[in-house]
């Protein structure tokens, strides 16, 4: 399995990544607002099942309370009385009343009865609590409720519960959603401006129309930290501004003294001075390209970079007669559009770290697809080193800055180019630099 060192954006500000987290970000407020419902309906659930629970408790203790005191009484207005049972056929349907010492037939179900209220006991096919009581030795009166009473009247209650519920569900949904609304009103506004904010402009700051304490301390933050940033944003550029100033300056004076020296110089030495004026050119490049850092755009001076003939010009410098005889070059034709600066300052970091990987083996540099590829015979990267090779100050090796990478990175990040690096499953790294169908604003 390969490890791999992976970086990839857009060309200005916002980047790829900064995109995709607003996108993330707009989906954000829709998915709090679920959950504050979700948390809503469900204390409403709970405080619902607690309710109920609470009422069947209460309505179970209730009825059997009236119950027995209904049964009770009854029993007690039927002993004064005196009355003897009728047949069974005659009773009422709500209660049947068994006395077998002043007549008639007692259900065998009710023979083995203790004193008090029974458990339903089945009686000629249906079911009925028994109140039973001892009037004296060898006479006992029996009280018959019939259950199918008590369960229709449990049934009508219960349905009632359920419709309040539903009725309370509905409601606590309508409202928790226009609470919700009305709660996230201002963040969202808030949110709205921060992400209309401009990088390019100066003296932005974010106001909000609500009288919420605690967003105005969210507000206040915020613009705190806009200022932070707009006074560090210029000062980098006042620094970026000054050191292009006091570096051109130099440069001029090499490129000046170049052209004078061209017709005063034997041809042996034309070589050297043509190297001379390349590299003061190049580093014109490179200066332009990192002084991109500093703003928020790409430089609007974009070229058409034949890669086939830059690549090779552009790592010159850094070769001597031995350096040179250990590149393979396998380029097809290729033309870029961006910054000549940038393109050399990107292959140039990745191809010296190559070079500097594999001091006594090949180096390979390939162009093809809308992609260059810098294969080197080095021992590779160590898999701990990997994930860091693109962060500013790290080095795998002794004897670099740390910041080569980060650059390449940074710019590429500008054009919205993708570097990669891995190790080869044959030994060494490749290093991967893909351009095409990249966009770019």
């Amino acid at each position: 399995m390969r490890s791999t060192a992976n970086t990839r954006a857009n060309c200005c500000i916002p980047s790829a990544a900064s995109v995709t987290a607003w996108q993330t970000s707009s989906k954000r407020p829709e998915m709090l607002r679920q959950r504050i419902r979700r948390i809503v309906l469900g204390l409403s659930v709970a405080a619902a099942l607690l309710g109920g629970a609470a009422l069947y408790v209460a309505d179970e203790a209730i009825e059997d309370a009236a119950i027995n005191d209904m049964l009770a009484r009854q029993m007690d207005t039927l002993l004064e009385a005196e009355v003897v049972p009728e047949p069974q056929e005659q009773q009422v349907s709500t209660l049947k009343f068994f006395r077998p010492a002043l007549g008639g037939v007692l259900p065998e179900a009710l023979g083995s009865l203790q004193p008090g209220i029974t458990e339903p006991v089945e009686i000629h096919g249906e079911d009925y609590c028994v109140y039973m009581r001892e009037v004296a030795p060898g006479d006992a009166a029996y009280l018959a409720y019939p259950v199918e009473f008590v369960e229709q009247r449990e049934r009508w209650l219960w349905l009632g519960v359920s419709l309040t519920a539903l009725l309370v569900f509905s409601i606590t949904w309508i409202a928790a959603d226009r609470t919700t609304d009305r709660a996230l009103r201002p963040y969202l506004e808030l949110l709205e401006q921060v992400r209309a904010l401009d990088p390019n402009r100066r003296h932005l700051r974010i106001s909000v129309s609500h009288a919420d304490s605690e967003l105005n301390l969210v507000v206040s933050a915020l613009n705190g930290r806009l200022e932070d940033i707009e006074r560090l944003i210029e000062r980098e550029r006042a620094f970026a501004a000054a050191a292009s100033h006091e570096l051109r300056g130099p440069l001029m004076v090499i490129s000046a003294a170049g052209e004078m020296m061209r017709d005063k110089i034997d041809p042996a030495s034309q070589r050297s001075l043509q190297r001379l004026e390349r590299g003061a050119r190049d580093m014109r490049e490179i200066l332009d390209a990192l002084l991109a850092l500093s703003r928020t755009r790409v430089s609007s001076t974009l070229l058409e970079i034949h890669l086939e003939e830059l690549l090779p010009e552009a790592v010159e410098p850094h070769l001597d007669e031995d350096g040179a005889a250990r590149i393979d070059w396998r380029l097809t034709p290729e033309v870029l559009v961006a910054s000549p600066g940038a393109v050399r300052v990107v292959f140039t970091n990745l191809f010296r770290n190559a070079l500097q990987a594999s001091p006594a083996g090949r180096v390979t540099v390939t162009l093809e697809h809308g992609c260059v590829t810098v294969d080197d015979q080095g021992p590779g990267v160590a898999p701990a080193a990997m994930p860091h090779l693109f962060e500013p100050g790290f080095h795998a090796r002794e004897g670099g800055s740390g910041m080569g990478l980060y650059i390449a990175r940074v710019l590429a990040d500008r054009y919205g180019w993708e570097l990669r690096v891995e190790n080869r499953e044959g030994g060494g790294a490749r290093a991967t630099w893909r351009f095409r169908n990249a966009s770019r604003t």
